[in-house]
């Protein structure tokens, strides 16, 4: 596809998931801003070369890491009191679902070890999709079950605890010049931590930037609520492709493995949340949302749409995605 052709199915996409996102809201299902443009993406994907090129989806990062920033208010910072312990308990459940993962995709499925190893891995999804192209990795399967991991995570989370987005708190919005600094600091931070070659720089340095400045009452409120929307929009959409992609490279053979490593991935994670629960005391959905196996930027996303503790959870998932970025390489090269 080139490049002119990449950016016309990125916009009509992005047109066909802003109806697709009302019509969810209408229906008063969960997260319509991420669900609705996710289902439309994945239908798109199985008729039409529908796609979201990277400068909008790093856009999208960039507006999710403006609200998760305005989340941690000097309030909200006492809540990371608690995470070396839960540091402790990520680690162990993001090794042990690993583990597992591993052992049914190769075991069980049949698949090679690089590409097992590679499907079982949480998060990260940008090095784990660099690491597979540059082996001999099966493309399809890892694309598969790290897709069907996600958008279960996404879609099964809030059904399962019936949690809908809350009523949106009488939040001050942003004004005139909170809106000047937090973009000026947002866009040099992004900037440093890209050139640094800093995994998830458009999520991360939005992020660090906007919080330093909420934390220390520099800039007071949030964002639009259309800035949030927007890049739920754009993630629900490019994981709705990701998703319909994997389906449709072998899905028969390999969908039943994709699902049962979900399955185990995700219990073994929920295991270690309900032993983290009484040495964090923190509520176990918050726990759960933070050791989830999937994608770290639906995850977060999750966390500021249904108010679950976001700093937790992004200091979680960013924390993890850290760490991954740079194992993921060296043990890839001792296992090959």
């Amino acid at each position: 596809m080139t490049a002119r052709s990449s950016a016309y199915w990125t916009l009509v996409t992005l047109a066909l998931s802003l109806p697709a996102a009302l019509a969810f809201q209408a229906t008063g299902g969960p997260l319509p801003w991420l669900l609705g443009p996710l289902f439309l993406g994945a239908l798109l994907t199985l008729r039409t070369p529908a796609t979201v090129i990277d400068p909008v989806r790093d856009a999208s990062l960039f507006l999710l890491g403006l609200q998760v920033g305005s989340s941690l208010t000097p309030e909200a910072t006492a809540r990371l009191a608690e995470l070396p312990i839960a540091a402790l308990m990520l680690a162990i459940s993001t090794v042990l679902a690993m583990a597992a993962g591993y052992w049914i995709y190769s075991r069980l499925g049949g698949w090679d070890r690089v590409t097992s190893f590679l499907a079982a891995s949480p998060g990260a999804l940008s090095t784990i999709i660099a690491l597979t192209h540059a082996s001999p990795a099966d493309m399809g399967r890892v694309m598969l079950a790290q897709s069907v991991r996600l958008a279960a995570l996404v879609f099964f989370f809030p059904i399962a605890f019936g949690l809908d987005a809350p009523e949106p708190e009488r939040v001050a919005v942003w004004g005139a010049f909170d809106y000047a600094l937090a973009l000026s600091a947002a866009l040099a931070s992004g900037l440093i931590l890209r050139w640094r070659k800093v995994p998830a720089a458009w999520i991360l340095g939005p992020s660090a930037a906007v919080a330093v400045l909420t934390a220390f009452d520099v800039i007071h409120g949030a964002p639009h609520a259309i800035v949030f929307q927007t890049g739920l929009l754009v993630i629900g959409a490019a994981t709705g492709i990701k998703l319909a992609q994997g389906l449709a490279t072998g899905w028969r053979a390999s969908l039943w493995k994709a699902a049962l490593g979900l399955v185990a991935m995700v219990a073994i994670s929920a295991l270690v949340a309900l032993a983290a629960q009484p040495l964090t005391g923190l509520p176990l959905e918050v726990l759960l949302l933070a050791f989830a196996p999937g994608g770290f930027e639906a995850m977060i996303a999750m966390a500021v749409a249904l108010d679950l503790d976001p700093a937790f959870v992004s200091a979680a998932h960013v924390a993890r995605v850290m760490g991954l970025t740079l194992l993921l390489p060296v043990i890839f090269r001792l296992r090959g």
